[in-house]
């Protein structure tokens, strides 16, 4: 089966913090998938809309068909009616797609990674994956569905009747699962289940086949925190997650780095892109590992190290094969990552190393959360 829409929707509240996950997943669906992205929206004109409007997104201004009833809900500390009023925006994707017959709806924290024409075996109702363990099926985690309009369309009005009859039931202690807790319960039992690629978690390991990263729990910005330990503010449940795998919830975040500075590239007309990810040091030796693509000229381009604004010569110069960066940056070779290694006389502060494209006015930034490691 094939699908062609991608639906996302936001309100006016949740655009400051979640404008950073949009623009990368826009940009990464644009990319990597010939899906038509469409924002379900509520709230009044702000300029991000400008933006997705550039990006050829269809905005749809809509209100919940359960508004009143949302409105009518005093918040307490496990749910809160404001977000409500987005959360519950995609009940009603089945009234408002009208040409096809499956649509694929996810929240606004994922990034896509390859082609999502084909989404398996079709669904009664919808199909989504597990929450955090993927062996366990019990409870679906509807940050992703692939929905079957028609059906869905049928069971509408006694399916949203049940979800405003019972908006903060499902808010478990500590978070609210708004519409997702009301889906699991009126479906228990026939939804469908969703392959693990279309709806997959950073802290799960590094998988070649993932069509779908699904930031679920820690977005990018507390996976930078957690990797460089400034975890005071997190909760434990981030913490949790992230120590299940830290290795690749740093490789997930290094794919959406790429998108984010292919976005910041093209709009600022910048040539390079690239980052430092990793200094290991052993005796007098350094060596620097990372990835860069030259937007302008050779998809690899040649270095120069600098310490303290001083060239120094190199031991050795290595191409690495980074697949990921050239499957989230246009343009880059597969062999944009690097391996550069030098010599030192002394005790040198990382702050103090840069390394520049050839041609280049800046030097390569280090990647938040970038390692040091000293085997000396």
């Amino acid at each position: 089966m094939n699908i062609r829409k991608w639906y996302f929707a936001i309100n006016e509240t949740g655009i400051p913090g979640y404008k950073r996950l949009i623009q990368a997943a826009v940009l990464s669906c644009k990319q990597n998938t010939s899906l038509q992205p469409v924002c379900l929206y509520y709230g009044h004109d702000v300029p991000f809309l400008l933006w997705l409007e550039s990006q050829n997104v269809k905005i749809i201004r809509h209100q919940s068909s359960i508004l009143d009833a949302i409105n009518s809900t005093p918040s307490t500390s496990q749910w809160n009616n404001v977000t409500a009023t987005g959360a519950y925006l995609r009940i009603d994707i089945p009234l408002i797609e009208q040409e096809d017959e499956f649509v694929l709806y996810t929240d606004c924290d994922v990034i896509f990674l390859k082609e999502i024409m084909d989404f398996g075996e079709a669904p009664e109702y919808f199909s989504g994956a597990p929450e955090d363990d993927p062996e366990n099926w019990e409870f679906a985690n509807t940050g992703v569905m692939i929905i079957n309009i028609k059906n869905m369309r049928k069971v509408h009005a006694d399916f949203s009747a049940f979800a405003a009859q019972n908006l903060t039931r499902f808010a478990p202690k500590g978070h609210g699962t708004y519409d997702q807790g009301a889906l699991n319960a009126y479906f228990s039992g026939k939804w469908s289940r969703l392959t693990l690629d279309l709806n997959w978690k950073p802290y799960w390991g590094i998988s070649p086949t993932t069509r779908i990263v699904h930031f679920h729990g820690p977005k990018p910005s507390h996976i930078e925190d957690l990797i460089t330990d400034n975890t005071r503010h997190l909760p434990n449940v981030y913490k949790g997650l992230f120590a299940k795998n830290p290795a690749s919830m740093a490789y997930y975040l290094g794919r959406f780095h790429a998108i984010e500075q292919s976005r910041s590239a093209n709009a600022n007309g910048i040539r390079y892109l690239g980052y430092i990810d990793a200094i290991k040091t052993s005796n007098n030796e350094v060596t620097l590992s990372g990835w860069a693509v030259d937007l302008k000229g050779s998809p690899s381009p040649s270095f120069q190290v600098k310490i303290a604004g001083e060239e120094v010569d190199t031991i050795s110069v290595l191409r690495k094969d980074r697949p990921d960066v050239s499957r989230s940056v246009a343009g880059a070779a597969i062999d944009s990552g690097y391996e550069i290694t030098f010599r030192i006389s002394e005790e040198i502060l990382p702050e103090k190393i840069h390394v520049l494209p050839y041609n280049a006015d800046e030097p390569l930034s280090f990647a938040k959360g970038f390692s040091l490691k000293r085997n000396n």
